[in-house]
């Protein structure tokens, strides 16, 4: 799996956003949108606030740090505990970054990866039930 499929992932799976075709509406550009409610036949996604057509090729949260801060956000929505931490201490393993999501009623779920928005892609993912082992999604 590369970043854009894990970017589609993370878009669908925790921002909440939906892929649609712009071919016809914005000059043969796609998008990552979530739908406004309620009930308008327009989609959207919220960047700052505001109601935005997200560029798929400008969002990538598995490897930069801006967009990954996005999914921090809406992740503490419904997960407000969160660390993420940089281990460097074993002379034998090489080092990581440690993402860990949890609540005041359940224990934390983590990731670890060779960089930080990676690390916080791979725990969110795996906090809403997608579980990504040596690139590929497995049963959690």
């Amino acid at each position: 799996m590369d970043h854009g499929e894990l970017d589609a992932l993370v878009a669908e799976k925790v921002m909440g956003w939906y892929h649609k075709d712009w071919k016809t509406v914005t000059h043969g550009t796609s998008g990552w949108i979530r739908k406004h409610p309620p009930l308008q036949e327009y989609w959207y996604c919220k960047v700052n606030g505001k109601d935005t057509r997200m560029n798929t090729l400008s969002w990538s949260p598995s490897t930069n740090i801006a967009a990954a801060w996005q999914v921090v956000s809406k992740m503490k929505e419904t997960q407000p505990f969160f660390s993420l931490y940089y281990d460097d201490r074993s002379e034998i393993d090489p080092a990581y970054w440690f993402c860990d999501w949890s609540t005041e009623y359940r224990s934390g779920i983590g990731a670890k990866a060779e960089s930080a928005p990676l690390a916080i892609c791979l725990a969110a993912l795996k906090t809403v039930g997608v579980n990504i082992e040596n690139g590929e999604i497995v049963d959690a």
